[in-house]
């Protein structure tokens, strides 16, 4: 009995120990994984410290852009002055060197970068400016190089959206569906209900803020090796805006000055190669892969002139619009070409039938005159 009892607890001890084997090296395998997170996520400091430099003066330059300049008469009658004062107002100006002649440069600083975009809610619509862009730390960034650029598309007039829905069948599951909806797109709002004068049937309110929240979220995925990028409602293209979220993963060896001019040319809603340099996300689970170790090298993070970049923005698209604008107008005049084709065939046409018609006359006249000669 006692000898059975002691290879009880050998077994025992035995089966602790192989646990305790069991449970180290899982330990250590956590460890390890911890450290290759850890060098992976500090190897993507480089690249997310670079786009938050260019992101942050990007912030500043639109800011600083988007509102019209006024001109002093005395500084329009010398282009150096005018340069002098332009400067003094926007010393960023000083970076485009001598690319763009004073008046030239004055009619894109007139103009400024005014954005603006319209979003379908349900029934309503928000329109609005872009304005207030800036970098944040998101609250559910656990990570130190991870940020947000941000900004909103605010109406001129803040009053809330009202939308009101009457329904006598399902009412809470139609309602829960908008809230969803209005939760998953950062959409601040609030819901009312009241009863309608039957005691019965409900009409539900939901007053939504008028302003759409947008974020561009840059994180570091030490699971992946990869930067995601996370598009907050800033999809479509021009002043179409649509809700959502586009999901995007940057490998860190093209953070580089031409994606930073890509994000650029698609924070200003033109055509960008975003798209094309980043690989977009499905929803799909992340898989855990092998990732090949990525050394940061300096030739990789080129200086970017933003100044620059958003001044050959301004030209392609006053380019585009001269092409659309001729484009328009060869139409219109192939349109009234088309239409004095059309009215030359009508008068034609006219004159044919006012011939035959004569013609008949004529014929009828002198069959009726021959039929008389024949009594």
């Amino acid at each position: 009995m006692t000898d059975s009892k002691s290879k009880i607890i050998d077994v025992l001890a035995e089966k602790a120990k192989q646990r305790e084997v069991v449970e180290a090296a899982i330990t250590k395998m956590q460890e390890e994984q911890r450290d290759n997170y850890e060098k992976r996520y500090k190897s993507l400091a480089y690249p997310l410290t670079y786009l938050n430099k260019y992101m942050a003066e990007l912030a500043r330059l639109l800011n600083s852009l988007k509102e019209e300049i006024e001109i002093p008469e005395a500084c329009m009658k010398n282009p150096n002055d005018l340069l002098k004062y332009l400067s003094s107002e926007i010393p960023d100006i000083a970076k485009l060197g001598n690319e763009m002649e004073p008046i030239e440069l004055l009619n894109w600083l007139k103009a400024g970068i005014q954005l603006s975009s319209k979003y379908q809610l349900f029934h309503e619509e928000i329109a609005g400016n872009l304005t207030n862009y800036r970098i944040e730390k998101s609250v559910d960034f656990d990570r130190r190089h991870d940020f947000s650029f941000s900004l909103e598309c605010v109406p001129e007039k803040r009053s809330d959206v009202r939308l009101t829905f009457y329904s006598f069948r399902n009412i809470e599951q139609k309602l829960t569906d908008k809230e969803d909806f209005l939760r998953d797109h950062n959409l601040a709002f609030t819901v009312s209900e009241v009863k309608c004068r039957n005691g019965q049937d409900v009409k539900a309110e939901l007053k939504v803020e008028n302003k759409v929240d947008i974020e561009f979220r840059f994180r570091g995925n030490e699971k992946t090796g990869l930067i995601d990028l996370e598009i907050q409602n800033f999809g479509g293209m021009g002043e179409k805006g649509i809700f959502g979220l586009i999901k995007l993963e940057i490998t860190p060896t093209l953070v580089n000055a031409r994606l930073i001019e890509a994000i650029a040319a698609f924070m200003l809603r033109k055509p960008s190669e975003l798209l094309g340099i980043t690989k977009v996300v499905k929803d799909e689970p992340v898989v855990e892969q092998i990732v090949n170790q990525y050394i940061p090298k300096k030739s990789q993070f080129q200086k970017v002139n933003l100044m620059k970049v958003l001044k050959d923005i301004h030209e392609e698209t006053q380019e585009t619009s001269k092409i659309v604008k001729n484009t328009q107008q060869e139409v219109e005049k192939i349109k009234i070409k088309q239409e004095e084709t059309q009215r030359t065939v009508k008068e034609i046409h006219t004159d044919q039938k006012k011939h035959t018609s004569l013609i008949v006359g004529w014929m009828t006249s002198l069959f009726n005159n021959k039929d008389s000669r024949s009594r």
